[in-house]
């Protein structure tokens, strides 16, 4: 990114912070791997609790991520 952004420094630094779920958010955006959404499922519940997975536009927020 050009700019400093909190969300996207927040998020980035949660996803450094954890391997399972970097590797999930990876899957998700690169691969187009499909999950169910389970916030029973410890993983997708840190990603929901850390802001990840929420209902954004994909286009820009997955573009962000892409180029990071």
């Amino acid at each position: 990114m050009r700019e400093k952004n909190t969300l996207f420094d927040d998020l980035i630094k949660n996803l450094e912070n954890n391997n399972e779920l970097y590797n999930l958010v990876r899957k998700i955006v690169l691969d187009e791997y499909r999950i169910s959404f389970n916030r029973a499922n410890p993983i997708i519940d840190l990603g929901f609790v850390c802001g990840i997975f929420i209902t954004i536009s994909r286009s820009w927020f997955y573009h962000d991520l892409y180029l990071w």
